[in-house]
Order: C-alpha cells, then sequence, then structure tokens
C-alpha cells in the first residue's frame, strides 16, 4: 500500500462520525524536504524533514469551521473535528469557542530511513555535478561556486462523506547555484536555478551556465541614462514577472469590471494559461486541497482577460465554479488560491532570432521590485533590471540602476514575441520558462535624464 493509500484508510473511518446535515472533509498531505548544498563536491549543508498536516472541516449548508492537526490517530482526528464544529457553531452564533491551540498535539510524521537516505545521495550528486559544471564554466570566479539541490515529495489523500475519495503522490526537484566573479574594483553574485519533476531531470549544465555568464556579463556596470529601449526578459525574469502577475487572476480579490475585461492586458495573440491538467506540467495532481478536480484555466485569450483561479469559497461568492486552485498551507485551516503552472503562449521566434531582431536592446537577467513592484489591482508596474545591453545580439555593458515605471497594461502589451518555452521555474507558483521580446519602453536609470 502506498503512503497516500494509507493516508486515505486512516481518513476514512472519521466520515461515520457525520451528523444530520453535517458534511465531513478531510484532507491530509505528507510532505518530505531533502535539501543538499555542496562547495567543491564536499556536502555544507544536508537536510531531511518530514511533516504531516492533515485539514478536517465540518460543513453546513451555510456555514463551516476547520481545524489542523499533524496525526491520522482516531483520537487526534474526533479532536479535531470537535474543534472544527465548535468552530462553525460560532460562525452561525450559536455559542462560544473556548480558547484551544491552532494544531491539536500529534507527533510529527517521520521520514522513512531507506527512502530518506537514498533521496539525499540523488541529490548530493547532482548537486555536485552542478558544482563542478559552475566550476567548469566560470574557472576564474575568486569565490567557490555553492549548488543546492532540493527534492519534495507529497503524498495527499482527500475524503468526504459525499463520496469523495482521492488519493496521489507528487514530487519535484529544484537545483540552484550560486557564482562569483570579480574583477580589478567590480564583484558580481549571480544566480541560476531549474526546477523539474526529478533530480535527475534538472537541466544543470544549462543552469550553471547561465548563472556564470551572468555573473561575468554583470562587471563593470555603468550607469544608464533615461532612454526607450526594447527589452528581452531571460527565462527566469519572465517567470518572476508572470509570478507576480498571477494575483491579478485570484477569484478572491476585486472582481474586475466590464471595462478591464474590454481591455487588452496583453498584446493580440497572447494567450495566458493556468496549466492543471496538461501533460508537461511541473506540477501534476488530480485535485487541489479542497478536493476540486485541477483543470486548465485560460486566463487571457487573444490579448484579454477572460478567466479567473477560483478555490471553493471564492466561487460560491462569485456564483460560479471553483477551477482546483485551492491550496492550504501548513497554519491555515482555509485553502488560498494560488495558480499551478502558468505557461505563456504568442508569436514564437527562436531564441537566436529574438535575440538579435532588435539592434540594440537591453537584456534583463533578473528583476526586482522597485517601489511597490508589480501591482496588478492598482494597474501599476515598478520594476528594477539586472542586465545588459546588446547590441546586434552581442553582449555590450552591464546597466546600473535601470527602473520601470509604467501602467501595467502598457508594459504587457509592448510583449511582440516570446522564444518556445523551455524548463519550469519556481518563483512561487511553477512558471513555464521563455525569452520574452519587447517593445522600447522608458527606461529610467541613474544617469542623465533628457528634458
Amino acid at each position: 500500500m502506498s503512503r497516500s493509500e494509507q493516508l486515505a484508510a486512516e481518513l476514512e473511518p472519521l466520515l461515520a462520525e457525520a451528523q444530520p446535515g453535517e458534511d465531513i472533509e478531510v484532507f491530509a498531505r505528507y510532505e518530505r524536504h531533502t535539501q543538499v548544498a555542496v562547495r567543491q563536491s564536499t556536502p555544507s549543508q544536508v537536510g531531511v524533514a518530514g511533516i504531516l498536516r492533515v485539514h478536517v472541516r465540518s460543513v453546513g449548508s451555510s456555514s463551516s469551521g476547520a481545524a489542523v492537526i499533524s496525526s491520522t490517530d482516531p483520537q487526534s482526528l474526533r479532536w479535531a473535528l470537535a474543534e472544527a464544529r465548535q468552530l462553525r457553531r460560532l460562525s452561525l452564533g450559536e455559542g462560544p469557542v473556548g480558547a484551544a491551540p491552532a494544531f491539536a498535539p500529534g507527533l510529527e510524521a517521520e521520514a522513512q530511513d531507506t527512502a530518506a537516505r537514498d533521496s539525499v545521495t540523488e541529490c548530493i550528486e547532482r548537486a555536485r555535478e552542478l558544482d563542478r559544471a559552475a566550476l567548469a564554466a566560470h574557472s576564474s570566479a575568486r569565490d567557490v561556486p555553492e549548488a543546492s539541490v532540493r527534492r519534495f515529495e507529497l503524498s495527499a489523500a482527500a475524503v468526504n462523506s459525499r463520496g469523495l475519495r482521492v488519493h496521489y503522490a507528487h514530487q519535484e526537484a529544484v537545483a540552484a547555484v550560486r557564482v562569483v566573479a570579480e574583477e580589478r574594483d567590480s564583484r558580481v553574485t549571480a544566480r541560476a536555478d531549474c526546477a523539474a519533476r526529478m533530480p535527475a531531470e534538472l537541466p544543470l549544465l544549462e543552469t550553471a551556465q547561465a548563472a556564470a555568464e551572468s555573473a561575468v556579463r554583470l562587471l563593470h556596470p555603468t550607469a544608464l541614462d533615461a532612454t526607450e529601449l526594447p527589452l528581452i526578459l531571460s527565462p527566469k525574469a519572465t517567470a518572476s514577472l508572470l509570478a507576480m502577475l498571477a494575483p491579478r487572476f485570484h477569484g478572491d480579490r476585486t472582481a474586475p469590471s466590464d471595462a478591464d475585461r474590454a481591455t487588452r492586458l496583453f498584446a493580440a495573440g497572447f494567450d495566458l494559461v493556468d496549466q492543471g491538467r496538461s501533460p508537461g506540467g511541473l506540477i501534476r495532481v488530480p485535485c487541489d486541497d479542497e478536493g476540486t478536480p485541477t483543470q486548465d484555466t485560460v486566463l487571457v485569450r487573444d490579448g484579454f482577460p477572460t478567466g479567473l483561479l477560483q478555490n471553493r469559497s471564492s466561487a460560491e461568492r462569485g456564483a460560479t465554479a471553483p477551477t482546483g486552485n485551492g491550496w492550504v498551507s501548513s497554519t491555515q485551516p482555509t485553502a488560498i488560491i494560488s495558480a499551478t503552472n502558468l505557461v505563456l503562449r504568442g508569436p514564437e521566434l527562436s531564441a537566436q532570432e529574438l535575440l538579435t531582431r532588435p539592434a540594440e536592446a537591453i537584456y534583463v537577467v533578473d528583476i526586482g521590485r522597485a517601489r511597490g513592484g508589480v501591482d496588478p489591482h492598482a494597474g501599476t508596474l515598478s520594476l528594477a533590471l539586472v542586465g545588459y545591453r546588446l547590441r546586434h545580439g552581442e553582449p555590450g555593458p552591464a546597466v546600473d540602476g535601470a527602473v520601470i515605471h509604467l501602467p501595467l497594461g502598457a508594459f504587457l502589451r509592448s510583449v511582440v514575441a516570446l522564444s518556445p518555452t523551455g524548463g519550469f521555474h519556481r518563483p512561487g507558483p511553477a512558471v513555464a520558462g521563455a525569452l520574452l521580446l519587447l517593445d522600447p519602453v522608458r527606461v529610467e536609470g541613474r544617469g542623465r535624464t533628457p528634458h
């Protein structure tokens, strides 16, 4: 019996406790996190953590209550159900609720020794491979690169007294590397990361080369005068941008007006999709943490915003259907909305065509928040850019202090092409990485501002 099947079997007896008019819902997730860091082929950090979280909900016709525990033994499950019922009664004004801890007494789940050892060994080997690749890509680095690999393994089960019984397993791996370049009076730290379903699928060589090349090309930055130039966003910067944009599509926020829906967010020909079910996504699970089947949700079609991500609560308030995007955290008994696999589609150019199309551009290695970052509801965008100039596809000097302050829609509608999507990044939700080409946009700098 798999770990997820075992969880489902341990949860089901609680459903017999359902009272008339009550639905009991139980969701359990056992997470095992393995993380290693390597410097000069020697592990500098090794850790394995096993965590069990069980969410118990009592649902009535017009109210619900929930409690979180860290055990599946019958006594703890009944304790959680009693707390959930008490909270449900409070929401109806039927009586006071006594003070109770957020978590019931219970033991954290223990990782299985053999599986944990195998996972650690594999992560160490992949981290060593990434470390060697970074050294080979940038042998003149003053500081020794540091490489890390994290593996996440999930076993989950959801049952309720209406007949739902789902169990599944999911795993993914994330690798990251840090490279420091130093030359005369300039010192730069560059990082790169990648994600895949399994440690063996991580594109380590490409990740190491990306970090090493960025570190060297960002040396000796020059102050940028305010200007208008095309931008080319790296796959990492693209993933960060789309992750910042994702809350714009959360159904528990202010609903977009008719005017919003009638205004293009992206240029014509671009679609943004949350792939909850399609093959090829980093996260592939049959349902969210509320038991709702996952699905593909089109958020933008032909540039126009068309859809929202919903959990059950937001769907009920908006008189619509949940989309399978309700996910629970370790400490919250209620589900929050989050995207699954964000993928941007639109007019494509090969990477070489995209990099050489503009005569001059700024290649954006990474982006950061400046005075608010991306505010999808206010419709504003303020970003700090880390990158360098490109002239006919050839790297030029690094730019210092480049920032963008623009209406969000104006910036997004400047996107004219993207490269074929590559691997996934994990800036929050999983996001498919791709180069993005933007028509000239206003970039502020620390140099002169023309009048």
